[in-house]
């Protein structure tokens, strides 16, 4: 028996326990496709210098090199306002 595999039960059981909080996590064009306020320049612009505010508040997460976006959290993230200042301006 594989101790990796995950029996059909199990799956279900995986899957009821996830419902419908599962996220949607979608590569940056993907996000940019679905949500056209949105550029993949602009997305890596704040990635670049929020990282670490985005990754603590769920929104972004690694798999690999690549970076994958949780939608709700990303969208939560720019309306709560955390996003208003990225870059520039005078100290």
């Amino acid at each position: 028996m594989d101790p990796n595999h995950i029996t059909q039960p199990e799956q279900a059981n995986l899957n009821a326990s996830i419902g419908s909080k599962a996220s949607k996590l979608k590569t940056v064009p993907q996000f940019c496709e679905s949500n056209p306020a949105f550029t993949v320049g602009g997305i890596r612009h704040i990635q670049f210098t929020l990282g670490d505010e985005l990754a603590k508040a769920g929104a972004v997460v690694r798999f690999g090199r690549k970076l994958l976006i949780d939608e709700d959290r990303f969208i939560e993230f720019v309306r709560t306002g955390k996003a208003a200042k990225i870059a520039g301006g005078k100290p």
